[in-house]
């Protein structure tokens, strides 16, 4: 007879409002995590009579099964995989070998495993598919999120930090030394902030490499977007806010040598524009002293159909 064991396991979703890209050289950034998220259910069952495998499914915020693979156990070679782009299996594949770097004796005994991954928001709306199973797996099995990211995704880490908090934070990797701090960011004008998806795509890496390439002082400007942030995450005042804002587009617009996305697809609208994450993708953050219904109205009139206010967006503002 199988003994089963059955565990669930979720993570949130992450937006990144302030400190993107001076994040991966140790800016302090204000981020979010998102009422959207995955679930991770995994089921295991104590069999010695068949070969010990994991068998994984991916399903979407529709509920379709849109990727499926099978590995053996212990090493996770591929049995076989459908759906998905060859590097979906690749991917997961390293995912489990550096899982046994840091847990050598994980899934060491003779088990079969069936893993089921429930997205909570669109796979292309860029709000963690990827961090988010990450942090997953990182629960399952008991290692280190962020090592887990560093050794195979890469990036700052934050998108981790927001998979693990329900509210806020503030957020500094300093070489590989995380440090982060909740921050009670629901500010009176909350109201008056919308997430607002583009349907764009940036390259990310190109952004980087613009900032990676740029001779600036990197140090006076961590120093000045730190300030900022700190700023944005204490303002009651929604005027004091967007010149915020303002500034932290016009300073990484001139640092990455890119336009601005108000510049870009909203130079008419009269509240402030702020690029979340890799600039020029995935969602926008809007500002708004006018009703909810000429919010929508106007960026509905320029194609823009998925308007998610804060609150239903921020878990935990």
């Amino acid at each position: 007879m199988k003994e089963k064991l059955v565990e669930n396991f979720r993570s949130n979703g992450k937006l990144l409002l302030t400190g993107e890209y001076l994040v991966l050289d140790g800016a302090i950034a204000l981020a979010v995590p998102t009422r959207f998220g995955q679930k991770m259910a995994v089921t295991t069952s104590m069999n010695t009579d068949t070969v010990s495998r994991l068998e994984w499914e991916s399903y979407d915020e529709k509920g379709n099964l849109w990727f499926k693979a099978a590995f053996s156990i212990p090493g996770f070679d591929i049995i076989a995989s459908s759906g998905g782009a060859e590097s979906v299996v690749e991917t997961l594949r390293n995912l489990f070998l550096q899982i046994k770097q840091q847990s050598p004796g994980f899934l060491m005994q003779p088990v079969s495993v069936h893993i089921k991954t429930e997205l909570e928001f669109a796979r292309n709306w860029g709000l963690g598919s990827s961090s988010t199973l990450i942090a997953n797996l990182a629960l399952w099995s008991k290692t280190d999120p962020y090592q887990l990211l560093f050794s195979t995704f890469g990036g700052s880490g934050y998108d981790i930090a927001c998979a693990l908090h329900n509210q806020p934070i503030l957020y500094r990797n300093r070489l590989n030394e995380i440090w982060t701090q909740p921050v009670e960011f629901q500010p009176p004008f909350a109201d008056q902030l919308y997430f607002v998806y583009s349907g764009k795509k940036q390259n990310s890496r190109e952004a980087i490499n613009y900032y990676r390439d740029n001779e600036s002082d990197k140090y006076s400007l961590i120093k000045e977007f730190n300030n900022i942030t700190i700023a944005v995450s204490k303002t009651q005042s929604l005027r004091n806010f967007e010149g915020l804002l303002d500034y932290h587009e016009a300073l990484l617009s001139a640092l990455l040598h890119f336009k601005t996305a108000k510049t870009l697809y909203f130079p008419d609208y009269w509240g402030s524009i702020k690029s979340l994450g890799a600039w020029g993708g995935d969602f926008v953050l809007a500002t708004s002293s006018k009703s909810k219904n000429e919010t929508y109205s106007y960026f509905k009139s320029k194609g823009y159909e998925i308007i998610i206010p804060y609150a239903e967006m921020v878990l935990g503002g």
